[in-house]
Protein backbone atom coordinates (compact mmCIF):
# COMPACT_ATOMS: atom_id res chain seq x y z
CA UNK A 1 0.00 0.00 0.00
CA UNK A 2 1.45 3.35 -1.07
CA UNK A 3 1.68 5.78 1.84
CA UNK A 4 3.26 8.84 0.22
CA UNK A 5 1.62 9.91 -3.02
CA UNK A 6 2.62 12.68 -5.43
CA UNK A 7 -0.29 14.11 -7.45
CA UNK A 8 0.65 16.26 -10.44
CA UNK A 9 -1.45 18.91 -12.18
CA UNK A 10 -2.52 20.51 -8.89
CA UNK A 11 -4.36 23.34 -10.66
CA UNK A 12 -7.17 21.00 -11.76
CA UNK A 13 -10.33 20.31 -9.74
CA UNK A 14 -9.83 16.63 -10.64
CA UNK A 15 -6.44 16.72 -8.90
CA UNK A 16 -8.05 18.14 -5.75
CA UNK A 17 -10.65 15.35 -5.79
CA UNK A 18 -7.91 12.73 -6.13
CA UNK A 19 -5.85 14.32 -3.34
CA UNK A 20 -8.84 14.31 -1.00
CA UNK A 21 -9.68 10.69 -1.77
CA UNK A 22 -6.10 9.58 -1.17
CA UNK A 23 -5.77 11.56 2.07
CA UNK A 24 -9.11 10.30 3.43
CA UNK A 25 -7.90 6.73 2.98
CA UNK A 26 -4.68 7.28 4.88
CA UNK A 27 -2.12 8.53 2.35
CA UNK A 28 0.26 11.44 2.83
CA UNK A 29 -0.39 13.57 -0.27
CA UNK A 30 1.96 16.01 -2.00
CA UNK A 31 0.83 18.12 -4.97
CA UNK A 32 2.82 19.84 -7.71
CA UNK A 33 2.01 22.16 -10.58
CA UNK A 34 3.77 24.52 -12.95
CA UNK A 35 1.50 27.43 -11.93
CA UNK A 36 2.57 29.51 -8.90
CA UNK A 37 -1.04 29.30 -7.69
CA UNK A 38 -3.00 26.05 -7.81
CA UNK A 39 -6.13 24.81 -6.06
CA UNK A 40 -4.46 21.94 -4.17
CA UNK A 41 -2.42 24.52 -2.24
CA UNK A 42 -5.62 25.50 -0.43
CA UNK A 43 -6.36 22.01 0.84
CA UNK A 44 -5.59 21.03 4.44
CA UNK A 45 -5.48 17.40 3.28
CA UNK A 46 -2.48 18.11 1.03
CA UNK A 47 0.61 18.04 3.25
CA UNK A 48 2.86 20.05 0.95
CA UNK A 49 2.65 21.71 -2.48
CA UNK A 50 5.45 22.56 -4.88
CA UNK A 51 5.84 24.56 -8.05
CA UNK A 52 7.77 22.79 -10.82
CA UNK A 53 9.15 23.93 -14.17
CA UNK A 54 6.85 23.66 -17.19
CA UNK A 55 7.82 20.46 -19.07
CA UNK A 56 6.74 22.00 -22.35
CA UNK A 57 9.14 24.90 -21.92
CA UNK A 58 12.02 23.16 -20.12
CA UNK A 59 11.79 19.38 -19.94
CA UNK A 60 15.17 18.95 -18.23
CA UNK A 61 14.15 21.40 -15.52
CA UNK A 62 10.82 19.63 -15.01
CA UNK A 63 12.51 16.24 -14.77
CA UNK A 64 14.97 17.47 -12.17
CA UNK A 65 12.27 19.22 -10.13
CA UNK A 66 10.09 16.11 -10.01
CA UNK A 67 12.98 13.79 -9.15
CA UNK A 68 14.11 16.12 -6.36
CA UNK A 69 10.59 16.13 -4.86
CA UNK A 70 10.23 12.35 -5.17
CA UNK A 71 13.49 11.86 -3.29
CA UNK A 72 12.92 14.61 -0.70
CA UNK A 73 9.40 13.47 0.16
CA UNK A 74 10.23 9.74 -0.15
CA UNK A 75 7.32 9.29 -2.57
CA UNK A 76 5.86 5.80 -3.01
CA UNK A 77 3.49 6.50 -5.92
CA UNK A 78 3.10 9.17 -8.63
CA UNK A 79 -0.45 9.88 -9.90
CA UNK A 80 -0.74 12.31 -12.85
CA UNK A 81 -3.96 14.26 -13.30
CA UNK A 82 -3.04 16.10 -16.51
CA UNK A 83 -1.25 15.68 -19.83
CA UNK A 84 2.02 16.06 -17.95
CA UNK A 85 1.74 12.25 -17.83
CA UNK A 86 3.42 12.20 -21.26
CA UNK A 87 6.42 14.09 -19.94
CA UNK A 88 6.59 11.89 -16.83
CA UNK A 89 6.53 8.85 -19.11
CA UNK A 90 9.66 10.15 -20.82
CA UNK A 91 11.70 9.42 -17.70
CA UNK A 92 9.53 6.65 -16.28
CA UNK A 93 12.47 4.26 -16.03
CA UNK A 94 14.29 6.69 -13.74
CA UNK A 95 11.18 7.37 -11.65
CA UNK A 96 10.57 3.63 -11.17
CA UNK A 97 13.89 3.38 -9.37
CA UNK A 98 12.32 5.46 -6.57
CA UNK A 99 8.55 4.82 -6.66
CA UNK A 100 5.59 3.21 -8.41
CA UNK A 101 3.79 4.95 -11.27
CA UNK A 102 0.05 5.03 -11.85
CA UNK A 103 0.08 5.32 -15.63
CA UNK A 104 0.83 2.96 -18.56
CA UNK A 105 4.02 2.69 -20.58
CA UNK A 106 4.87 5.41 -23.17
CA UNK A 107 3.85 3.41 -26.25
CA UNK A 108 0.37 2.65 -24.94
CA UNK A 109 -0.02 6.24 -23.75
CA UNK A 110 0.70 7.49 -27.26
CA UNK A 111 -1.55 4.96 -28.95
CA UNK A 112 -4.63 5.72 -26.88
CA UNK A 113 -4.08 9.50 -26.94
CA UNK A 114 -3.67 9.54 -30.75
CA UNK A 115 -7.29 9.57 -31.87
CA UNK A 116 -6.82 7.52 -35.03
CA UNK A 117 -4.51 4.93 -33.44
CA UNK A 118 -6.99 4.47 -30.60
CA UNK A 119 -9.80 3.80 -33.10
CA UNK A 120 -7.64 1.26 -34.93
CA UNK A 121 -6.65 -0.50 -31.68
CA UNK A 122 -10.27 -0.80 -30.56
CA UNK A 123 -11.42 -2.02 -33.97
CA UNK A 124 -8.74 -4.71 -33.98
CA UNK A 125 -10.03 -5.94 -30.61
CA UNK A 126 -13.51 -6.11 -32.13
CA UNK A 127 -15.03 -3.17 -30.26
CA UNK A 128 -17.50 -0.70 -31.76
CA UNK A 129 -15.98 2.54 -33.08
CA UNK A 130 -16.86 5.00 -35.87
CA UNK A 131 -15.29 4.70 -39.30
CA UNK A 132 -12.24 6.92 -39.34
CA UNK A 133 -9.06 7.64 -41.29
CA UNK A 134 -6.17 10.09 -41.28
CA UNK A 135 -6.49 13.07 -43.60
CA UNK A 136 -3.34 12.89 -45.73
CA UNK A 137 -2.56 14.60 -49.02
CA UNK A 138 -3.54 12.36 -51.92
CA UNK A 139 -5.78 10.10 -49.83
CA UNK A 140 -9.28 9.34 -51.03
CA UNK A 141 -11.95 11.12 -49.02
CA UNK A 142 -14.20 8.36 -47.59
CA UNK A 143 -17.76 7.89 -48.69
CA UNK A 144 -19.21 8.73 -45.29
CA UNK A 145 -18.19 12.35 -45.90
CA UNK A 146 -21.17 12.47 -48.25
CA UNK A 147 -23.11 12.90 -44.99
CA UNK A 148 -22.29 15.30 -42.16
CA UNK A 149 -19.00 14.11 -40.64
CA UNK A 150 -16.38 14.99 -38.00
CA UNK A 151 -12.92 16.54 -38.41
CA UNK A 152 -10.53 16.14 -35.48
CA UNK A 153 -6.94 16.94 -34.71
CA UNK A 154 -5.28 13.68 -33.69
CA UNK A 155 -3.92 15.36 -30.54
CA UNK A 156 -6.47 17.56 -28.83
CA UNK A 157 -8.50 17.77 -25.64
CA UNK A 158 -11.54 19.39 -24.02
CA UNK A 159 -13.40 19.62 -27.32
CA UNK A 160 -10.68 21.72 -28.95
CA UNK A 161 -9.63 20.88 -32.51
CA UNK A 162 -13.02 19.33 -33.36
CA UNK A 163 -15.09 20.49 -36.34
CA UNK A 164 -18.59 19.29 -37.21
CA UNK A 165 -18.26 19.26 -40.97
CA UNK A 166 -21.12 19.48 -43.45
CA UNK A 167 -21.86 16.85 -46.06
CA UNK A 168 -19.94 17.18 -49.30
CA UNK A 169 -17.63 19.96 -48.09
CA UNK A 170 -13.95 19.03 -48.43
CA UNK A 171 -11.84 19.02 -45.21
CA UNK A 172 -9.50 21.63 -46.72
CA UNK A 173 -12.38 24.11 -46.69
CA UNK A 174 -12.28 23.99 -42.89
CA UNK A 175 -8.54 24.63 -42.68
CA UNK A 176 -7.62 21.02 -41.83
CA UNK A 177 -4.03 20.19 -42.82
CA UNK A 178 -3.49 17.13 -45.03
CA UNK A 179 -0.36 16.10 -43.13
CA UNK A 180 -1.72 13.39 -40.86
CA UNK A 181 -2.42 15.77 -37.98
CA UNK A 182 -6.18 15.59 -38.66
CA UNK A 183 -8.60 12.73 -39.19
CA UNK A 184 -11.98 12.45 -40.86
CA UNK A 185 -14.53 10.44 -38.91
CA UNK A 186 -18.02 9.14 -39.38
CA UNK A 187 -20.61 11.10 -37.40
CA UNK A 188 -22.57 8.67 -35.27
CA UNK A 189 -26.12 9.36 -34.15
CA UNK A 190 -26.93 9.01 -30.46
CA UNK A 191 -26.20 10.38 -27.00
CA UNK A 192 -22.72 11.44 -25.93
CA UNK A 193 -21.64 9.90 -22.62
CA UNK A 194 -18.28 9.74 -20.85
CA UNK A 195 -16.58 7.10 -18.73
CA UNK A 196 -13.90 7.31 -16.07
CA UNK A 197 -12.14 4.16 -14.83
CA UNK A 198 -9.42 3.33 -12.31
CA UNK A 199 -7.52 0.36 -13.70
CA UNK A 200 -4.80 -1.92 -12.31
CA UNK A 201 -2.89 -3.87 -14.94
CA UNK A 202 -5.92 -4.55 -17.10
CA UNK A 203 -8.52 -4.95 -14.33
CA UNK A 204 -11.04 -2.25 -13.40
CA UNK A 205 -11.00 -1.27 -9.71
CA UNK A 206 -13.62 1.50 -9.99
CA UNK A 207 -15.71 2.74 -12.91
CA UNK A 208 -18.57 5.07 -13.70
CA UNK A 209 -20.32 6.71 -16.64
CA UNK A 210 -21.54 10.29 -16.66
CA UNK A 211 -23.18 12.96 -18.78
CA UNK A 212 -21.87 16.55 -18.88
CA UNK A 213 -25.16 18.37 -18.19
CA UNK A 214 -23.77 21.89 -18.54
CA UNK A 215 -20.66 22.98 -20.43
CA UNK A 216 -18.59 26.17 -20.39
CA UNK A 217 -17.48 26.40 -24.00
CA UNK A 218 -16.32 22.84 -24.62
CA UNK A 219 -15.55 22.02 -20.96
CA UNK A 220 -18.12 20.27 -18.73
CA UNK A 221 -18.92 22.06 -15.46
CA UNK A 222 -22.00 20.12 -14.26
CA UNK A 223 -22.05 16.29 -14.35
CA UNK A 224 -24.58 13.52 -13.69
CA UNK A 225 -23.82 9.84 -13.23
CA UNK A 226 -25.57 7.47 -15.65
CA UNK A 227 -26.12 3.72 -15.31
CA UNK A 228 -24.76 2.35 -18.60
CA UNK A 229 -23.67 -1.29 -18.67
CA UNK A 230 -22.71 -1.42 -22.37
CA UNK A 231 -19.98 1.17 -21.80
CA UNK A 232 -18.57 -0.74 -18.83
CA UNK A 233 -18.38 -3.89 -20.94
CA UNK A 234 -16.60 -1.95 -23.70
CA UNK A 235 -14.04 -0.50 -21.27
CA UNK A 236 -13.48 -3.82 -19.49
CA UNK A 237 -12.71 -5.50 -22.80
CA UNK A 238 -10.34 -2.75 -23.92
CA UNK A 239 -8.27 -2.47 -20.72
CA UNK A 240 -8.01 -6.26 -20.39
CA UNK A 241 -6.77 -6.58 -23.98
CA UNK A 242 -4.20 -3.77 -23.61
CA UNK A 243 -3.12 -4.32 -20.00
CA UNK A 244 -3.87 -0.67 -19.24
CA UNK A 245 -2.69 0.63 -15.85
CA UNK A 246 -3.81 3.96 -14.38
CA UNK A 247 -6.82 6.24 -14.78
CA UNK A 248 -8.45 6.23 -18.21
CA UNK A 249 -11.37 8.29 -19.50
CA UNK A 250 -13.30 7.75 -22.73
CA UNK A 251 -16.04 9.44 -24.74
CA UNK A 252 -18.83 7.36 -26.27
CA UNK A 253 -21.81 7.69 -28.56
CA UNK A 254 -24.67 5.43 -27.45
CA UNK A 255 -27.08 4.67 -30.28
CA UNK A 256 -30.88 4.64 -29.83
CA UNK A 257 -30.64 0.82 -29.81
CA UNK A 258 -28.15 0.93 -26.91
CA UNK A 259 -24.88 0.12 -28.68
CA UNK A 260 -21.87 1.96 -27.26
CA UNK A 261 -19.12 3.11 -29.64
CA UNK A 262 -16.02 4.87 -28.30
CA UNK A 263 -14.97 7.98 -30.20
CA UNK A 264 -11.85 8.96 -28.25
CA UNK A 265 -9.75 8.23 -25.17
CA UNK A 266 -7.93 10.32 -22.56
CA UNK A 267 -5.20 8.44 -20.65
CA UNK A 268 -5.75 10.62 -17.58
CA UNK A 269 -8.52 11.66 -15.18
CA UNK A 270 -11.44 13.76 -16.37
CA UNK A 271 -14.41 15.29 -14.58
CA UNK A 272 -15.81 11.83 -13.82
CA UNK A 273 -13.56 11.64 -10.76
CA UNK A 274 -15.89 14.13 -9.04
CA UNK A 275 -18.59 11.46 -8.99
CA UNK A 276 -16.48 8.82 -7.23
CA UNK A 277 -16.76 8.38 -3.48
CA UNK A 278 -13.49 9.38 -1.71
CA UNK A 279 -13.00 5.72 -0.75
CA UNK A 280 -13.31 4.64 -4.39
CA UNK A 281 -10.66 7.15 -5.45
CA UNK A 282 -8.24 6.58 -2.60
CA UNK A 283 -8.35 2.80 -2.35
CA UNK A 284 -9.04 2.38 -6.05
CA UNK A 285 -5.73 4.07 -6.87
CA UNK A 286 -3.40 2.74 -4.20
CA UNK A 287 -4.96 -0.39 -2.67
CA UNK A 288 -7.90 -1.86 -4.62
CA UNK A 289 -8.03 -4.90 -2.32
CA UNK A 290 -9.39 -2.58 0.40
CA UNK A 291 -12.12 -1.16 -1.85
CA UNK A 292 -15.58 -2.47 -0.93
CA UNK A 293 -17.82 -0.02 -2.81
CA UNK A 294 -18.90 -1.15 -6.28
CA UNK A 295 -21.18 1.80 -7.11
CA UNK A 296 -20.74 5.44 -6.13
CA UNK A 297 -23.62 7.16 -4.36
CA UNK A 298 -22.57 10.53 -5.76
CA UNK A 299 -25.03 11.24 -8.56
CA UNK A 300 -24.27 14.86 -9.45
CA UNK A 301 -21.38 17.30 -9.13
CA UNK A 302 -20.46 20.75 -10.41
CA UNK A 303 -17.67 23.28 -10.51
CA UNK A 304 -19.66 26.21 -9.11
CA UNK A 305 -17.67 29.08 -10.62
CA UNK A 306 -17.69 27.39 -14.01
CA UNK A 307 -21.44 26.77 -13.74
CA UNK A 308 -22.10 30.42 -12.90
CA UNK A 309 -20.08 31.48 -15.95
CA UNK A 310 -22.06 29.08 -18.16
CA UNK A 311 -25.48 29.86 -16.69
CA UNK A 312 -26.31 32.87 -18.92
CA UNK A 313 -25.81 30.70 -22.02
CA UNK A 314 -27.94 27.91 -20.51
CA UNK A 315 -30.79 30.36 -19.83
CA UNK A 316 -30.50 31.97 -23.25
CA UNK A 317 -30.49 28.77 -25.31
CA UNK A 318 -33.21 27.10 -23.17
CA UNK A 319 -32.38 23.65 -24.57
CA UNK A 320 -33.27 20.98 -21.95
CA UNK A 321 -33.50 23.91 -19.55
CA UNK A 322 -35.58 22.21 -16.84
CA UNK A 323 -33.31 19.14 -16.74
CA UNK A 324 -30.16 21.28 -16.58
CA UNK A 325 -31.52 23.51 -13.83
CA UNK A 326 -32.50 20.45 -11.77
CA UNK A 327 -28.98 19.06 -12.15
CA UNK A 328 -27.51 22.42 -11.08
CA UNK A 329 -29.76 22.62 -7.99
CA UNK A 330 -29.04 19.03 -6.92
CA UNK A 331 -25.31 18.93 -7.70
CA UNK A 332 -22.68 19.32 -5.01
CA UNK A 333 -19.90 21.88 -5.53
CA UNK A 334 -16.67 19.92 -5.99
CA UNK A 335 -14.71 22.57 -4.13
CA UNK A 336 -16.80 22.30 -0.95
CA UNK A 337 -15.98 19.62 1.62
CA UNK A 338 -16.68 19.95 5.33
CA UNK A 339 -13.38 18.25 6.22
CA UNK A 340 -11.50 20.49 3.80
CA UNK A 341 -13.07 23.99 3.59
CA UNK A 342 -10.01 25.86 2.27
CA UNK A 343 -10.38 25.28 -1.50
CA UNK A 344 -13.90 26.79 -1.54
CA UNK A 345 -12.33 30.20 -0.82
CA UNK A 346 -8.91 29.63 -2.34
CA UNK A 347 -10.54 28.91 -5.71
CA UNK A 348 -11.22 32.65 -6.02
CA UNK A 349 -7.48 33.30 -5.99
CA UNK A 350 -6.87 30.52 -8.51
CA UNK A 351 -9.72 31.62 -10.76
CA UNK A 352 -8.41 35.19 -10.74
CA UNK A 353 -4.93 34.00 -11.66
CA UNK A 354 -6.32 31.90 -14.54
CA UNK A 355 -8.32 34.85 -15.88
CA UNK A 356 -5.19 37.01 -15.74
CA UNK A 357 -3.22 34.31 -17.53
CA UNK A 358 -5.94 34.02 -20.21
CA UNK A 359 -5.82 37.77 -20.77
CA UNK A 360 -2.02 37.86 -20.89
CA UNK A 361 -1.58 34.83 -23.18
CA UNK A 362 -4.69 35.52 -25.31
CA UNK A 363 -5.79 31.90 -24.76
CA UNK A 364 -9.34 30.66 -24.16
CA UNK A 365 -10.04 29.42 -20.65
CA UNK A 366 -10.04 25.72 -21.60
CA UNK A 367 -6.60 26.06 -23.24
CA UNK A 368 -5.23 28.11 -20.36
CA UNK A 369 -6.20 25.41 -17.87
CA UNK A 370 -3.57 23.07 -19.33
CA UNK A 371 -1.11 25.67 -20.62
CA UNK A 372 2.46 24.48 -20.16
CA UNK A 373 1.63 20.79 -19.67
CA UNK A 374 -0.31 19.99 -22.84
CA UNK A 375 1.28 17.44 -25.17
CA UNK A 376 0.79 17.37 -28.94
CA UNK A 377 3.20 14.88 -30.44
CA UNK A 378 5.40 11.85 -30.10
CA UNK A 379 8.68 13.72 -30.41
CA UNK A 380 9.44 13.53 -26.70
CA UNK A 381 9.83 9.74 -26.74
Amino acid sequence: MSKRVLVTGGRLPAALEICRGLAMTGARVISVDTFPVHICQGSRLVRRSYRVTSPKEDFAGFKQDVLDIVKRERIDLVVPSSEDVFYLARFADVLRQHCDLFFPDPELLFNVHHKQTFIEMAAKIGLAVPKSQLYISGSVIPGYCAKDYILKQVFSRAGQGVIFAKAGIHPSAYGAKADGSWLVQEKLEGETLCSCSIVHKGTIAAHLVYRPSVTLGSVGVVFRQIDQKAIRTWVETFVAATGYHGIVSMDFIVSPSGEAAAIECNPRPTSGVHLFEPEMLGYGIRNPESLHLAVSRRQRAQVMLGMLSALPTVLRKKRNLKEKLLDIVRARDVMVAWRDPGPALYQLVCYGYLLYRCWKSKLPFSACMIDGVDWNGREVF
